[in-house]
């Protein structure tokens, strides 16, 4: 009935709210240069939305980063294409 749709429309925003507060952890981590905390935070999101895509490419960063840290003057709203 009604009761049970609007429990699980409080459900799909509560999940929604702690993934984008698990994002948003994950991309200050990676601003911050701490790369490896990033990437672990990122990569337990994908096992819970595998098919998010911006989550996704923050791992295929954070692995790149951290195989070849940037230099001192790194600038994370930058893509430098790699």
């Amino acid at each position: 009935g009604v009761y049970e749709a609007m429990l699980s429309l409080e459900e799909a925003d509560h999940t929604v709210q702690e993934f984008a507060a698990s994002f948003a952890a994950g991309v200050g981590l990676y601003r911050s240069r701490r790369f490896r905390e990033a990437n672990e935070t990122f990569v337990r999101l994908i096992e819970r939305y595998p098919d998010d895509t911006p989550t996704q490419l923050y791992i295929g960063r954070c692995r790149e980063l951290i195989a070849h840290p940037p230099p001192d003057g790194w600038d994370p709203a930058v893509d430098h294409g790699k």
